[in-house]
Order: structure tokens, then sequence, then C-alpha cells
């Protein structure tokens, strides 16, 4: 593997086009990546792997990155692999962007609801989760209703059985007795 050559004795121009020919073919070789390349060369090598596998986002070092780049990264990651978003780092994220990366990951794989925050969205919560249960009516179980009015938890219960049924298994049973 070409990991273990030591960078004294190859070239970085060398060891930057090995680590893109094997990013392409495994994007979890990111985490092997050695940080003393430049931020440049280290976006792009982070792009391929991240075009190669979405989860390879849990390999990024975002302490390289300016927030805009991971911001990017991130989008990029949720179009192939939307569970990847268990591996965004909100702090990076602005609230704004955060909500349009929880929309490409929703659009992707609707379980990618169990891992949004819905502080970071406020009252676009209930969008992202009706996002999720029209295209993953089982992401009702994902849904912290907490974050809901009692209205808008049952509109979703509504639309999630109407469309499928058996998603009723997932509806609260409080709400059940209430209704």
């Amino acid at each position: 593997m070409i990991f273990f050559i030591r960078l004294e004795h190859i070239d970085m121009d060398t060891y930057l086009e090995l680590c893109r020919c094997v990013l392409n073919k495994n994007g979890y070789i990111l985490e092997l990546i050695n940080d003393k390349i430049n931020k440049y060369d280290y976006e792009n090598l982070c792009i391929i792997a991240i075009e190669q596998t979405g989860y390879a986002l849990m390999y990024v070092n975002d302490d390289i990155l300016d927030n805009e780049t991971y911001t990017n990264l991130c989008k990029l990651a949720m179009e192939e692999c939307g569970n990847a978003m268990k591996h965004v780092n909100i702090n990076k994220i602005n609230d704004e962007d955060y909500y349009d990366i929880c929309n490409i990951a929703i659009s992707e794989y609707g379980f990618a609801l169990r891992y949004v925050v819905p502080e970071k969205i406020n009252d676009k919560y209930f969008d992202i989760c009706k996002k999720a249960i029209l295209g993953f009516a089982n992401s009702l179980k994902f849904i912290k209703d907490q974050y809901l009015s009692l209205e808008e938890y049952i509109n979703l219960c509504k639309i999630a059985v109407a469309k499928y049924g058996f998603p009723l298994l997932f509806v609260k049973e409080n709400i059940m007795l209430e209704q």
C-alpha cells in the first residue's frame, strides 16, 4: 500500500498522484492521507474521496478547511450518500447551509432524519420531517416530536399512514390515544 512509503522517499507531486489514484478506488483511504500537504491539495483529495463514497466525510479533517469549503464537501457527500449526515460537524456550518445539507441528505436517504439536529434548523424541522416521510414513510420513527407542535406531529403521522399504512406502528402511543 502506498501509504507506507515515507514522504521523504518520494516528492510531493508523486505522493499526490498516488493518493488520487488510490482515492478514486477507495475513498476511505482519506483517513491515511498525510496532513502535511497544502490546503488546496487536501481539499481536492477530499473531493475525490467523497465522490467515491460519501462516507469519506468521516475522515475529512475539518480543521484544515474553511467553513465554506467544508460545507461544500458536506453537500457533495450528501448527494452521494445521505446517511453520511451522521458525520457532519454542525459547528462548521451556518444554519441556512445546514438546512440545505439536510434537504440533500433526506432526498437521498430519508432515514438520515435520525441525524438531523432540530435546534440547528428550528422552524424548518417540520419541512424536513415531511420531506423524509413523503420519500420514506418509516422515517416517522426518527422524528424528534418534542420539536414539533402536536398538530404538526399528527399531520406527519397522517401523511405517513395515508401513504403507506404500516407506519402506524411508529406513531407515538399517547398520540394515538388522544386521536
